[in-house]
């Protein structure tokens, strides 16, 4: 796994005498949990955590989404971030489908509503994703017509 900094912080590692500190650093010892391993690493440059689009900084006040669409299509709403996220979602009405199960992780999110001939499906989705300590809201509204 790859490290990631949301800031600018130290990172202890074995230098195979001492424990050092450092953000910059080349030859360490892991354990690999049977024997030390040298690895050569270096941070090149620090993570800043976006999502687009952007949702609101409170569940009080997220940043609503929507889409509508008639038989044959269905509608579809994709919120991505920089880094992986940590999804959580709920739903009203009809049953979405979600690329990530609520409380999975991923670089993105996709909810999709599919129409049907002679149906009407709305679903009312409310989303947090957290990456990095922030967190940001959505409100997601999906219909799919198929009587238009």
């Amino acid at each position: 796994m790859a490290l990631g900094f949301f800031g600018r912080k130290l990172v202890k590692y074995w230098n195979g005498s001492s424990w050092s500190e450092s953000q910059y650093f080349g030859k360490i010892k892991m354990w690999d949990g049977s024997q030390w391993r040298t690895v050569e690493m270096q941070v090149a440059q620090d993570i800043a955590v976006s999502f687009s689009p952007d949702g609101g900084t409170s569940a009080g006040a997220p940043v609503y989404l929507a889409d509508y669409a008639y038989y044959p299509s269905s509608a579809m709403v994709t919120v991505s971030c920089s880094a992986p996220a940590t999804w959580t979602w709920s739903f009203t009405g009809s049953f979405p489908y979600s690329s990530v199960a609520s409380g999975g992780s991923g670089t993105s999110i996709m909810f999709m509503l599919d129409s049907a001939s002679g149906s009407y499906y709305q679903s009312n989705i409310t989303l947090s994703g957290n990456a990095g300590g922030i967190t940001r809201y959505w409100t997601i509204n999906l219909e799919a017509d198929g009587y238009a």
